[in-house]
């Protein structure tokens, strides 16, 4: 076992080396269901068409006209992913700037065998099947190869996987994917999503409350020692008790340990947002909130709330998003099971329909909230892609947020954290950056966080209203003077002079709202 377990790592480290000349060329923004799920070409007929379908090329432009540059494919079944996969690649073909992150079954399948059958624990993975699944997609023909983004090749793995000791498998597949992408494919990423700092019982003990930083931290590692060029996680943090919603404690806290380890190990992170309801989705093992409310706990997700989930990244260095979920997650019903696990239920009004149209529901327009808001990313994007992040700084360390504490067998104790407290970063904090304070003439300095950035000598400010509900107007003082303040935006590709000379500037952000300052010239 102890030869096995070198030569796994010594696999890892070769092909690290080797596939480090990566480098992420614009700002991802990817959706979290497969086209497939809608394409008649797919849904209707037992075999896959040779031509593309006219209303499945409808599709891929429906998303590509919400400003998506990434699009997920299905896990499917083992005889059906790669020639799924490859027909999604040739309508994908038809539209510029649109790519595929493939997700095969065959690789992230055999990590949760119960995706296709409970009763099934056999892990169908081995070495001689990864190499079947990488030679098949290498000879794919070059104009559908060069759609392929990356390969998704494990979904929220645990601690454990990720050990040497005992993750052997996860480890020699990402070891084995990078190795024959640099025969054939040396642009394509092996990507992995990690779990949320919250996630019990590996880094939080519902019993007491009490949460392993220190575990956390060496997760991030695991992965980042593996080679990978992309850190991925996600944190569904919104939750409501009776009428009142409420960020779960330790969010920003995520973001902070991210953002620092992309910067240790030199890669860049991505994150999953939420944009429809997700009921109930934690497993056993897991945090299971007790909550005051209905059974859809989760708050209804309005527009301030896609934007704020949207911007927390990016405060932190972020160079991608992917929204959870695009289309609905279940096609029978309001809420019928997803692929068989209990508990996986989902709100079928999702940015699409079950036909993959945009949902343009008159109370929660979906489609046109995403679209919006992905568009102004996306004339971002070229800036965000090559800002380096210095620091995320809070006008409160509570954050005017309540933390509900899981307890078992206990209703929710509503209270700010201690722990959150005293771990954020302030402006107190920023002693070290261009910020000198904030104000504000209602008293509401705890509701801006300001993300610090450099490139070239210069410096840039995010700039984020937290409060979902209400917009606020701050004054910004910096510690230099002499320059020109110029604002991003987020409409076309231009700058424009906001102050000309000075060491403060006033602005106002809409709720959960986010604007992009540079303290020098264009």
């Amino acid at each position: 076992m102890y030869l096995i377990n070198m030569l796994v790592l010594l696999i890892v480290f070769l092909y690290s080396v080797s596939y480090s000349n990566w480098k992420q060329e614009f700002f991802i923004i990817a959706s979290g269901s497969s086209p497939a799920q809608f394409f008649n070409a797919i849904k209707t007929k037992s075999e896959i068409p040779d031509s593309i379908e006219a209303n499945d090329l409808k599709i891929l432009k429906i998303y590509k006209d919400a400003n998506f540059n990434i699009l997920l494919s299905d896990c499917t079944t083992p005889g059906d992913a790669f020639p799924t996969n490859e027909y999604i690649l040739k309508v994908i073909n038809q539209i510029p700037d649109l790519y595929l992150l493939v997700s095969d079954w065959r690789l992230i399948g055999s990590q949760r065998p119960y995706w296709i059958d409970s009763n099934k624990k056999i892990n169908y993975l081995n070495d001689t099947t990864i190499q079947d699944v990488v030679n098949q997609y290498k000879k794919l023909p070059a104009k559908l190869r060069n759609y392929i983004y990356g390969y998704y090749i494990a979904d929220e793995p645990n601690y454990a996987d990720l050990e040497p000791n005992t993750g052997t498998y996860l480890i020699t597949r990402i070891a084995i994917m990078q190795k024959n992408q640099l025969l054939g494919d040396p642009n394509k990423i092996s990507y992995v999503n990690l779990f949320s700092n919250r996630v019990a019982p590996f880094f939080y003990n519902i019993t007491d409350g009490t949460y392993d930083i220190d575990r956390y931290n060496k997760y991030v590692d695991l992965l980042c020692e593996t080679g990978v060029k992309v850190i991925s996680f996600d944190n569904y943090s919104f939750i409501k008790s009776g009428k009142k919603r409420y960020l779960r404690d330790k969010f920003f806290l995520n973001h902070e340990l991210i953002a620092k380890k992309a910067i240790e190990k030199k890669v860049n992170f991505w994150e999953w947002i939420l944009s429809n309801e997700h009921v109930n989705y934690t497993k056993t093992g897991s945090i299971k909130m007790e909550h005051d409310g209905p059974a859809d706990y989760r708050t209804s997700i309005d527009e301030p709330q896609l934007r704020f989930q949207a911007f927390v990244p990016i405060l932190y260095g972020a160079k991608g998003l992917l929204w959870y979920l695009y289309g609905p997650g279940s096609p029978n019903s309001e809420n019928a099971s997803f692929v068989n696990v209990p508990g996986w239920t989902y709100n079928n009004k999702a940015i699409v329909d079950l036909n993959g149209y945009p949902n343009l529901d008159t109370a929660r327009p979906l489609y046109t909230w995403v679209k919006q808001i992905n568009g102004e990313i996306t004339n971002l994007g070229p800036i965000l892609i090559n800002l380096n992040w210095c620091g995320t700084f809070h006008g409160s360390a509570i954050n005017n947020w309540s933390s509900i504490q899981a307890i078992k067998n206990k209703k929710p104790t509503i209270k700010y954290s201690t722990y959150f407290e005293n771990n954020l970063p302030t402006f107190s904090d920023a002693r070290n950056t261009t910020i000198a304070s904030v104000s504000t003439p209602d008293n509401s300095v705890g509701t801006i966080a300001i993300g610090v950035f450099s490139l070239n000598n210069t410096d840039y400010l995010a700039l984020l209203n937290k409060d979902l509900d209400m917009a606020h107007t701050y004054t910004i003082t910096l510690k230099k003077s002499g320059f020109s303040i110029w604002k991003k935006s987020k409409t076309d590709s231009s700058w424009s002079q906001y102050c000309k000379t000075g060491n403060s500037f006033t602005t106002t952000l809409s709720s959960g709202n986010m604007d992009l300052f540079m303290l020098g010239n264009p």
